[in-house]
């Protein structure tokens, strides 16, 4: 038994003496005490005896609808319509009709299930046939511009791909509130099924007739596979305890425990199980209100909850703690508008970054329930208008609880799909472009030659050397020997990993300047017997080599200019200097001859500099004499460095052949377009378009279909350019290519589909 439902025989065997005014009252007062699923069954029965009759089927409805389960109330609601009466009785069993809001509840049920135009139709006439200051005329009005949204953003789908996680995590019960570790090696998860020891298997929730909330943990092996979930023992089978939040190497766990209304409460990993729940120690944070959802930014100097408090702005809203230099907490902040509003904000998300916020409402920006929105915060922490995240991932009903990998790429959240296991599932959505920016994720490993757990008492102390901050302690997983490290670009880190105190592998590393999301892998292999580690995996950038010009205190004028390296006329790399003359190393043809320059008009250091070539234990492995050039005017090659990234390429979904001009790095593209016109340069935009050999449905062949995708991707880019007020006479687009490429088909479109995905695009690309 995967649900525990009250059994309908055993109400009817103990109604079986009733006749049906004892029924009716029986049920009222079930609906009184919100035992509604015993009391759903009780509407059944009396069901049975008068099928047409309205106030059941309305009654009937309701339970469904009090039960979270919108989609199956429909049915009932449709029964009960025709009998509307405003002289409505709720208690009196002789009482045939439904009353107006049930007009309300139809409409609401239509939504749910997708019939747009019905229910914007049936909230019209419920608006029209009651008085403002009906109870539900608000929620009516609302629904109303919901629908509207939903027909927006169903009419321009955005290209997710979006799939159930499947039957290891999702069951007949609800799973919801997923947590993703940031590194993707765990995922915590909300479940109201019977635990696979039945230790629960007595105690039901007489509310809903379902188990009390558990949360479990999947853990993901290095090959990809989720194991078999298992609940953390911590969890009461008396109450409700929900998965809010992890840390991002998800060794402690935020959790939600239904106590004064619902308080935030936390686990920590001791050895290989999370110990007893504790109590946040964080005045601010718990009240005797509800606060069912928080989040730690990973640099954890924020966090981020909902709340009802007083003083909101209505419902619950967004609220912020943030840490003081003394290492206490502030007074909780509203995040105010535009991300909170009169209406329900909730399951707020801080990305890798500390910058990107995800939280669902649902409110008038939303297409039908909760919805997921993005918002990202300025350098002086004010946020943008929230951008709901679009169909398919938003659907009529909730979706809520998102939680990203680190890159943003991938997300984890909750739904209410007509077409889930059970009445909420988790779902994995892989998006086109990622909001996270400016942060790299350093994930590693501890492993052992025995392939044995790692002891106790190894650490990990990093250091940020460019703001000279104390040592930050960590711990690798015993489990796997993992651990997270989340850096800021430009900036230097020496990590010392020790074990009982003694250091048994040092290193430093040096993050690249670069705006978007940088991953670093490492893995140790160590030795136990002699105390020593040794590499397996290394692509730390610049960790292993690095450029460093000597003395560079006297040279300021480096910080943040660009070295280009050239291998006879051809640009191979260019690079930022950080404010201690570094930039990351590459790989060169040590069989040809290369010449590095730096070209910038306000640079006139013009002496000889010596550059060092660095290793990963700091040690000089060559030394350069590097000849600057002064340039009184802009080169060509000065040109370059205003567009960052001189091409844009759109990857497409099968058969398609346009692009989301509201992609990011499409924005940037264009900025830098008008970048490069406004410093005196005219643009050549070179277009490539490819399709793969999946054959096409749509068009004659695919060679077609790539021509297609050039012609409408050079309309839609003039577009976009003209709209940001780009004089067209300076550019212009040259068709470079229109290719048909990747592997030969063989009936997999399915299953290989990202394979095939990676022939099926547009590119841009501005030459000098």
């Amino acid at each position: 038994m995967l649900l525990a439902q009250p059994n309908k025989e055993k109400l009817r065997e103990a109604l079986k003496d009733a006749n049906f005014n004892q029924k009716f009252e029986v049920g009222v007062n079930l609906m009184h005490d919100r035992v509604y699923s015993e009391a759903l069954y009780v509407w059944e029965l009396l069901l049975e005896e008068d099928p047409n009759n309205a106030n059941l089927n309305y009654k009937a409805g309701l339970c469904k609808i009090r039960l979270n389960k919108e989609n199956e109330s429909l049915p009932y609601f449709e029964k009960a319509q025709h009998a509307v009466s405003k002289n409505y009785n709720p208690f009196a069993p002789t009482e045939r009709h439904a009353p107006p809001e049930l007009l309300y509840y139809l409409a609401q049920s239509s939504h749910v299930h997708g019939m747009i135009d019905t229910a914007l139709y049936q909230y019209n006439f419920f608006l029209e046939n009651v008085k403002h200051r009906h109870a539900k005329y608000d929620l009516a009005a609302l629904g109303k511009i919901q629908c509207e949204n939903a027909l927006r953003l169903m009419a321009n789908p955005k290209n997710y791909k979006i799939h159930n996680i499947g039957d290891i995590v999702n069951t007949p019960a609800p799973e919801y509130s997923p947590v993703i570790t940031i590194d993707g090696s765990a995922l915590f998860f909300t479940s109201k099924r019977l635990r696979p020891d039945s230790t629960n298997k007595r105690y039901i929730n007489i509310e809903n007739g379902q188990y009390y909330e558990d949360i479990y943990v999947s853990y993901r092996s290095k090959d990809g596979d989720w194991a078999d979930p298992e609940y953390l023992r911590f969890c009461s089978v008396r109450q409700n305890n929900a998965s809010i939040s992890a840390s991002p190497d998800g060794q402690k766990v935020l959790v939600y425990e239904d106590v004064q209304n619902g308080d935030i409460y936390y686990s920590v990993m001791e050895d290989t199980a999370f110990g007893d729940l504790q109590p946040f120690p964080i005045e601010e944070l718990n009240t005797n209100h509800f606060e069912p959802h928080a989040t730690v930014s990973p640099d954890e100097n924020y966090i981020y909850f909902s709340s009802d408090r007083p003083g909101g702005m209505g419902g619950l809203d967004i609220y912020r703690l943030k840490k003081l230099p003394d290492g206490s907490w502030s007074k909780a902040y509203n995040l105010g508008p535009p991300i909170n509003s009169k209406y329900d904000e909730d399951s707020p998300f801080l990305g890798a970054d500390n910058r990107t916020l995800y939280f669902s409402s649902n409110g008038k920006r939303s297409m039908g329930g909760y919805d997921i929105f993005v918002s990202r915060a300025d350098e002086d922490e004010k946020w943008s208008e929230p951008e709901n995240m679009g169909y398919p991932l938003n659907s009529v009903d909730d979706d809520i609880y998102y939680t990203t990998t680190a890159d943003g790429l991938v997300g984890f959240y909750a739904s209410d799909k007509l077409e889930g296991k059970g009445d909420k599932d988790i779902y994995i959505v892989e998006t086109e472009a990622s909001y996270i920016r400016n942060v790299a994720i350093f994930t590693g490993f501890i492993v052992t030659a025995d392939h044995s757990m790692i002891p106790n008492g190894i650490n990990i102390f990093v250091t940020d050397l460019t703001d000279k901050s104390k040592p930050k302690q960590y711990s690798p997983r015993r489990r796997d020997g993992g651990y997270v490290l989340t850096l800021k670009p430009c900036h230097t880190y020496e990590i010392d990993y020790q074990f009982e105190g003694e250091s048994f592998y040092h290193t430093k590393l040096y993050v690249p300047c670069n705006s978007s999301y940088q991953e670093i892998k490492h893995e140790l292999l160590l030795d136990m017997v002699n105390l020593e580690a040794s590499v397996l995996i290394d692509n730390l950038p610049i960790a292993h080599k690095r450029w460093e010009f000597e003395n560079t205190e006297q040279f300021d004028q480096l910080e943040g200019k660009q070295v280009k390296i050239y291998e006879g006329d051809q640009l191979m790399t260019e690079e930022f200097i950080n404010r201690y003359g570094q930039f990351p190393y590459k790989e060169l043809d040590p069989n040809k001859t290369h010449l590095m320059k730096i070209e910038e008009q306000d640079f006139d250091f013009c002496e000889k500099l010596v550059l060092n070539l660095i290793d990963s234990a700091n040690n000089v492995l060559d030394t350069y004499t590097f000849n600057s050039e002064c340039n009184s005017n802009p080169t060509v090659s000065e040109f370059s460095t205003i567009l960052t990234t001189p091409i844009f390429q759109y990857n497409f979904g099968y058969n398609k052949e346009e692009f989301n001009t509201k992609n990011e790095d499409l924005k940037e593209y264009v900025r830098g377009v008008k970048q490069l016109l406004d410093a005196g340069k005219d643009v050549t935009i070179y277009v490539t378009a490819s399709a793969s050999k999946v054959p096409t449905k749509k068009f004659k062949n695919n060679s077609d279909l790539a021509k297609k995708r050039l012609e409408t991707g050079k309309t839609i880019m003039t577009k976009l350019l003209k709209s940001n007020r780009i004089d067209m006479s300076r550019v212009t687009f040259v068709d470079d290519e229109i290719l048909v490429g990747g592997p030969d088909y063989n009936n997999d479109a399915v299953e290989n589909a990202q394979v095939y995905e990676r022939y099926q695009f547009i590119k841009f690309e501005v030459r000098f």
